[in-house]
C-alpha cells in the first residue's frame, strides 16, 4: 500500500493590524496569525450583561459583532463569563471572530473606521448590546524590510553533506518517496533549497503591517526568519522540506520508479491486473501538475484500480 506524508505548509502573517484600540479607548482589538480575531471589553460590561440576562451558561448565549454592516457570529469565552467577579482573564471579556471571511471582515472595519458592534441573546430572546464603538481610520503602513538574502559561498563539504541529507530524507521510511528518482532529487537539491529560499524571502519581504503597538516586534520577528533564511537555517530548507516541495512541485518525478513500485505492491498482495494498475497510476502520476503528499497519491491508486477492472 503506498504511503502518505503529511506535508504541512508555511503559515503567512494574515493580520494587517495586530493591534487597535477604539477612539474611545474601551475596546481593544488584537488579531493573530491563523488564529481567532477578538475584541475585548472591560469586566464591567461583561458583568453588566450577566445581571441584565440572568447569568445566562456562556454555552446558551448567541453572540453576534456587526463590523460595518457584516453580521459575525461570534461566541464568548466559557472560562468565567458568567462571572461578575475577578478572574477569569481577558478572554473572558472578548467576542471572536474566525480566522478567514470573518476576521477580513472585522479587519476592514477597524481599518475603514466603520463601525463596530457587538451583542449577546439568550435562547428565549433577552439581549444586551455590550458596545458600539468605531477605531480611528487608517491605511495598513507596509513595513520597509526588503531585505535580499546575500550569496553565501558554501563549502563543498557543506553541500555534500546537504546532498546526504537529501539522499537519506529520500529513503527514509516513506513509500511515497520511492516515487521520485533519487539521483535527480540529490542532483537539484541545492538549486531546489535556493529557489524556495527566494520564494520564501520575496513573500516576507510583500507582507505588510500596521504601526498599532507590535509594529517593532512584528518586524523583529520577520528580520530573524530572513536571517534564517539567508544563512540556511530556517527549518523550511532542511531536506525533509525540500523533498516535500519537490514532490509536490513535480520535480524528478520517475515513470519506472511509480510503475515498479506499484506492480510490486500489487502482486505481494495477490492483486489482478497489476500490469494495467502499474501503467495506469504511473502515467497520471508523472501527468499530474500538482500532488501533495496526503491523500492525493491514494487516490490515484483508487483510480489505476477503477481503470483496470
Amino acid at each position: 500500500m503506498i504511503m502518505s506524508v503529511a506535508y504541512i505548509a508555511t503559515a503567512y502573517a494574515e493580520c494587517n493590524v495586530y493591534e487597535a484600540t477604539s477612539s474611545d479607548g474601551a475596546i481593544e482589538y488584537s488579531c493573530s496569525d491563523n488564529r481567532n480575531s477578538r475584541l475585548v471589553m472591560p469586566g464591567t460590561i461583561r458583568s453588566k450583561a450577566n445581571q441584565a440576562l440572568g447569568m445566562p451558561n456562556p454555552r446558551d448565549l448567541i453572540v453576534k459583532i456587526d463590523a460595518g454592516g457584516t453580521i459575525i457570529d461570534s461566541w464568548v469565552n466559557q472560562r468565567g463569563w458568567r462571572a461578575t467577579g475577578q478572574g477569569g482573564g481577558a478572554d473572558s471579556r472578548a467576542v471572536y471572530a474566525s480566522p478567514g471571511a470573518d476576521a477580513d471582515a472585522l479587519q476592514a472595519a477597524i481599518v475603514s473606521g466603520a463601525p463596530v458592534s457587538a451583542w449577546v441573546a439568550t435562547p428565549d430572546g433577552a439581549r444586551f448590546d455590550l458596545f458600539s464603538v468605531s477605531f480611528a481610520a487608517s491605511q495598513p503602513e507596509v513595513a520597509s524590510l526588503n531585505v535580499e538574502p546575500e550569496p553565501i559561498t558554501s563549502s563543498e563539504a557543506a553541500l555534500s553533506g546537504f546532498k546526504a541529507e537529501m539522499a537519506s530524507a529520500h529513503l527514509n521510511g516513506r513509500t511515497s518517496k520511492a516515487l521520485l528518482n533519487k539521483a535527480c532529487v540529490i542532483e537539484m537539491a541545492t538549486a531546489k533549497r535556493d529557489e524556495v529560499r527566494a520564494s520564501l524571502t520575496a513573500h516576507l519581504n510583500e507582507a505588510s503591517a500596521t504601526a498599532r503597538g507590535r509594529q517593532q516586534n512584528y518586524d523583529g520577528d520577520r528580520a530573524a526568519t530572513v536571517a534564517k533564511l539567508r544563512d540556511y537555517s530556517s527549518p523550511e530548507l532542511t531536506a525533509p522540506k525540500i523533498l516535500a516541495r519537490m514532490f509536490e512541485d513535480g520535480d524528478c518525478r520517475s515513470r519506472e520508479q511509480a510503475n515498479e513500485l506499484y506492480l510490486s505492491e500489487c502482486q505481494r498482495a495477490g492483486g489482478r491486473d497489476c500490469e494495467c494498475k502499474a501503467e495506469h497510476f504511473a502515467e497520471n502520476f508523472v501527468a499530474k501538475t500538482r500532488i501533495g503528499w496526503g491523500n492525493e497519491v491514494e487516490h490515484l491508486r483508487t483510480d489505476a484500480m477503477s481503470a483496470c477492472q
